[in-house]
């Protein structure tokens, strides 16, 4: 029998200096009558080994506790569901909090009580899902871009592969894909920030191949592999957001 929720916490909230704050947010939970089960990644368990313990009490509505940080990890764990996501920033409101418009601490629950659902793409590398970017560095890259044409950034540059963030939309349909060039020092010795050059493209499928080793890192997460296929799934999340944030949802506000 479905609980109807159920909660897994980042690990840091096992602190005892989170104590007062914890117990403040089931006390609320337990008010507005969102009990369910709770999970908590652990040290030395393996995410995905967690997940699977919470799903036996078969929730219709899985909520993440801590950061964004802790939901790209649940993400990562969890991998495709029909689950509806909630999302409580108890730990910070970075963001993508922010782009859902979900408060920090106790107010989010207003968000999880109000359910407005919104449907949200994913990216998708190898058979892995992330929600806000993959990050490419070091020498030897080059992507092909829906079988068209192919780009290499120049020598010390890297590509951003952007879901959710500055300058991209979540549910066109398409990734964003930024080409960045080496930063440069300014022109002036006043100048004190960096420049870096920029070719902002879309696109649904492409190929990622890499002749030397580098770094890779998916919602700040490393992976490794020489030639990588990299692909949207549409409206693939389910997730709560707040009412500015469904609006945001629908094209008219990035972070």
């Amino acid at each position: 029998m479905s609980s109807g929720y159920a909660y897994l916490y980042d690990e840091r909230l096992n602190d005892r200096k989170y104590d007062r704050e914890v117990s403040r947010l089931e006390a609320e939970i337990s008010r507005r009558g969102l009990n369910g089960r709770i999970g908590r990644f652990a040290l030395f368990r393996h995410a995905r080994d967690i997940m699977v313990e919470l799903m036996r009490a078969d929730p219709q509505t899985l909520v993440i506790v801590g950061d964004d940080q802790t939901l790209m990890t649940a993400m990562s764990a969890l991998g495709e569901t029909t689950l509806t996501i909630g999302y409580i920033p108890l730990l910070g409101d970075g963001p993508i909090a922010r782009t859902l418009a979900i408060p920090k601490g106790l107010a989010s629950v207003d968000v999880l009580m109000a359910r407005y659902n919104s449907a949200i793409d994913l990216g998708c590398v190898g058979d892995r899902l992330f929600i806000s970017e993959l990050i490419v560095e070091g020498a030897g890259i080059a992507i092909e871009v829906d079988g068209q044409y192919k780009i290499e950034p120049p020598l010390g540059g890297s590509i951003c592969i952007r879901n959710m963030g500055t300058e991209s939309e979540y549910r066109d349909g398409k990734l964003d894909l930024f080409i960045f060039s080496p930063q440069e020092s300014g022109r002036f010795p006043w100048s004190r920030k960096p420049m870096q050059q920029k070719t902002h493209l879309y696109f649904e499928e492409a190929q990622l191949r890499r002749s030397l080793s580098g770094i890779c890192r998916v919602d700040g997460f490393p992976i490794e592999g020489e030639n990588l296929k990299i692909s949207v799934k549409t409206q693939a999340l389910k997730i709560i957001t707040g009412r500015r944030g469904r609006i945001a949802l629908a094209g008219s506000e990035h972070f």
